[in-house]
């Protein structure tokens, strides 16, 4: 059990893993379907992406932690049992204000906006192998 300022969090650790987007893949289909996130997450967030490409990482929304992975269910870890929700699509870094953007279907990936994690709130983040 590792410690954050406040809280106590259980912290998972992923193997880094070549990069590729859900249903998509690899290769050129893969930074065409990122590029396209990037720019749609620019005009429904103001907020410019990075080029970082971001595997996994554990955060904190409302006192709830969440571990978020590319291409596996979004989880809320919880006492009794983990709680899986929608399948994560893709998590982009943004600067000013320094943030990550996380995907899914219904949060930004075909409708809504994405979930927006301040860096103060997320850790254990893992990035795709170059």
């Amino acid at each position: 059990m590792a410690v954050l300022p406040g809280r106590d969090v259980s912290v998972h650790f992923t193997q880094a893993m070549k990069f590729f987007v859900p249903h998509i893949g690899d290769g050129h289909d893969g930074e065409k379907a990122l590029a396209s996130m990037r720019q749609a997450a620019q005009q429904a967030t103001r907020r410019i992406p990075t080029e970082r490409r971001v595997q996994a990482m554990q955060f904190w929304v409302s006192s709830k932690q969440f571990d978020a992975e590319v291409g596996k269910p979004l989880v809320q870890l919880g006492l009794r049992h983990d709680q899986k929700g929608e399948e994560v699509l893709a998590i982009l870094e943004t600067r000013d204000p320094d943030q990550f953007l996380v995907f899914t279907p219904s949060n930004g990936g075909q409708r809504g906006q994405p979930i927006v994690v301040p860096k103060d709130d997320s850790f254990a983040i893992v990035d795709f192998d170059a």
